[in-house]
């Protein structure tokens, strides 16, 4: 009876190590047996596919065949461990296959006891991770692209929760407002607002929390900021939301529109200033010679009164007088509108300047252009029009000289504008002073993305420089009129 529970006992328990061997053998992670000195003497079949070795070419072998140079020390820390009955558990390490390519893997080490207690044997699952290391790693590198847009970028980022309170505070929102991110973060964003804009985004926040109805999010809108010395500025913000499971994030995309503002005003002034100009134009020209051709008009026309005769010449005088006024009124209208600019293009409308600033100044101003430029289109023609008025208009006025230059010529694949004069020259620091007229021509530069610069010249006067791509110079557009 013994004897026969005895062979139960050991045809169930053969049917368990068979039933385990075949888990072993057909499972999806590799397992290898191997001596307590690492000696290879089981390698079931995912360890095949996993390393490319069959079993017969690793039985009896070391396992250091699989562990790259730069892991023989982790490995033989690993044998101590077993060697003295402890686990290792899902380790992250590299191993290298028999093609040579490197695996990342994690395995788990385990002792195998004698009756005892003692280890003999060792047994290791590997699993392999390798694609999941790349798409950490590419989540990361990811990450890494993102954080240095955000830390590049010259918008201000701000993201908050539902409550209003900042999560997040990017490098371009510390300069704009003038906190670290550590002395926002936590706090409500209410505090980069001044009153009544404050209460303003508490309402909204509240109402859309209640209500899902979005008044601010997704549009672009102008407010006000408050810098952290209590300072306020005007500045472009647009929100966007972001949902992360049941939460609900904002994002505040801020731009500082202080110069842009600035500069507006300044346009203004300009146009006032220019306003006023052709009106003193108007009187000290224009008016002028009326004047006298009223005055000598009268005068013939009391002597016909007196029956005396009128001579020839004192009416050539006066139709003198007049065609000098048409002439100088041509001039004052060419520079308003820009008719030649559209019908004959960018080259004869900048010669017809030259012939503007000489007629009305007195001081020779002449023009030099490459024939074979190809024509420069739209909005690039107009703004080059309107720097070469400026720059040339600014010698003439300010700049005392005696010859003024326009150039534009074609140069290792720019379009190149320059007007030189031979004057006084301007200031050291023209960015700050000198008129109006330096801040509209960086203006209209910065428009059809051109470099803009303005020098002294070694020997004595001014040049003002334009450049941009000829290619992008020569791009057709759908309209050459200039509102400005």
């Amino acid at each position: 009876m013994r004897s026969r529970e005895t062979t139960i006992e050991h045809e169930k328990t053969e049917q368990e190590l068979r039933y385990l061997a075949t888990l072993v053998a057909f499972s999806e992670d590799a397992v290898i047996g191997k001596t307590l000195e690492g000696t290879i003497e089981y390698w079931n079949n995912a360890a095949e596919r996993m390393y490319g070795y069959t079993a017969e070419e690793v039985i009896g072998k070391s396992v250091s065949i699989i562990v790259p140079p730069d892991r023989l020390e982790e490995f033989s820390g690993f044998l101590n461990k077993i060697q003295h009955g402890e686990r290792i558990s899902q380790i992250e390490t590299v191993r290298v296959r028999k093609d040579g390519t490197r695996i990342d893997v994690s395995l788990s080490i385990a002792p195998i006891l004698d009756r005892a207690g003692h280890p003999i044997y060792a047994s290791t699952i590997t699993r392999d991770i390798t694609a999941r290391k790349r798409a950490q790693q590419a989540l990361l590198e990811s990450q890494r692209r993102m954080q240095a847009i955000l830390d590049t970028t010259v918008d201000g980022i701000i993201t908050i929760d539902e409550k209003g309170h900042i999560e997040s505070f990017n490098p371009a929102a510390e300069r704009i407002f003038g906190y670290a991110a550590r002395e926002v973060i936590g706090r409500n964003v209410n505090m980069l607002m001044p009153s009544p804009y404050q209460e303003e985004h508490e309402t909204h926040l509240r109402r859309y929390r209640e209500t899902g109805k979005k008044k601010i999010i997704g549009i672009g809108r102008e407010v006000i900021g408050m810098r952290k010395d209590g300072t306020t500025f005007p500045m472009e913000l647009e929100v966007s939301e972001v949902r992360l499971g049941r939460q609900r994030l904002f994002t505040g995309f801020v731009r500082d529109i202080t110069a842009r503002r600035r500069l507006e005003r300044k346009v203004l002034d300009i146009s006032e200033q220019e306003r006023q100009r052709i009106g003193q134009d108007l009187h000290d020209g224009l008016g002028s010679l009326l004047t006298g051709v009223a005055m000598r008009a009268q005068a013939l026309a009391q002597l016909l009164a007196k029956g005396e005769i009128i001579r020839a010449v004192d009416l050539e005088q006066i139709a003198e007088w007049v065609e000098e006024g048409a002439t100088h009124a041509q001039a004052l209208a060419r520079g308003l509108n820009p008719v030649m600019l559209e019908t004959q293009g960018l080259r004869v409308a900048l010669q017809e300047v030259a012939i503007t600033v000489q007629t009305l100044s007195g001081i020779p101003c002449t023009f030099e252009g490459d024939e074979s430029l190809p024509p420069v289109h739209g909005t690039v023609a107009v703004q080059l029009y309107r720097i070469t008025q400026e720059a040339a208009h600014n010698a003439a006025r300010h700049a005392r000289p005696q010859r003024i230059q326009i150039r534009i010529a074609a140069e290792a694949g720019n379009l190149l504008l320059t007007v030189r004069d031979d004057g006084i020259g301007y200031p050291e620091d023209v960015s700050s002073g000198a008129g109006m007229g330096h801040h509209i021509m960086p203006y209209r530069a910065q428009l059809i993305d051109a470099v803009f610069s303005i020098s002294r010249m070694p020997g004595g006067g001014t040049l003002v420089s334009c450049s941009l791509p000829l290619e992008q110079a020569t791009l057709p557009s759908l309209s050459t009129k200039d509102s400005t």
